[in-house]
């Protein structure tokens, strides 16, 4: 009786531990320019529009849906334009869909592209928490050559399991689940003598992600357009 109360407790532990969230998640994005207001000549508020436009960074409020699976996407707008990333667990691809474009973009996100540069992040978990409005919050730091992440987490909240992103090196998010097991209530995002993205959460459901979100559209690989890029893949939608 003692050997099955404990394989019961054991059993009940495992399956907590294996739970991963499902649900939406919203952050609240703010961009702000660092140092002088211009890189060789040219404005960084000009740069950072582009960089908006191009789907590269988000624009006030970011929406995030992910599966028990471990796939996720998110969605935004760039004013009337609509831009929806989408991960696949199974191929390790995040794919950038920017409104009505036949053109689609897949980052392959088993590559971090300072790394294979060979300039290894150093990645910490931080010994002096934070207060993220009323949350008392951990915090995981990824240094590059280039700048800094700071992911804020509270244990137990938004729990994920880290192996369903085993090989999703890009943005160290793999490392960072590893230390966290759960996903962010901040992120900090700084470029070096350029910008600072702050995403912090809105608010959070647990609910069911119908998989149905993750059927992509019939595409062939340009791989002439993918040969210019060192992380992604071009594909054409049919």
């Amino acid at each position: 009786m003692k050997n099955f109360i404990l394989y019961f407790f054991f059993f009940f532990a495992l399956q907590i531990n294996s739970q991963s969230f499902e649900g939406k998640l919203e952050y609240v994005v703010n961009t702000t320019t660092l140092g002088d207001t211009l890189i060789n000549g040219i404005s960084k508020n000009n740069l950072i529009e582009n960089l908006k436009k191009q789907g590269e960074i988000p624009v006030d409020t970011i929406t995030y849906m992910f599966t028990s699976k471990g796939n996720f996407l998110n969605i935004y707008k760039y004013k009337d334009i609509e831009i929806i990333n989408t991960y696949l667990q199974k191929n390790n691809l995040l794919y950038r869909f920017v409104d009505n474009s036949s053109i689609v973009s897949a980052v392959d996100v088993s590559i971090d592209l300072e790394e294979i540069l060979g300039n290894e992040p150093i990645i910490t978990k931080k010994e002096k928490k934070e207060m993220v409005g009323e949350i008392n919050c951990s915090i995981v730091e990824v240094v590059w050559k280039t700048g800094v992440y700071r992911y804020y987490y509270a244990e137990g909240l938004l729990s994920v399991n880290p192996d369903l992103f085993k090989n999703y090196k890009y943005d160290q998010f793999y490392e960072f689940l590893k230390i966290s097991h759960s996903l962010p209530i901040k992120l900090e995002k700084l470029v070096y003598n350029f910008y600072k993205s702050v995403y912090d959460l809105k608010a959070y459901n647990n609910e069911h992600i119908d998989e149905e979100l993750f059927v992509l559209p019939k595409m062939k690989e340009n791989k002439e357009l993918g040969s210019m890029q060192l992380n992604k893949k071009i594909f054409i939608i049919k």
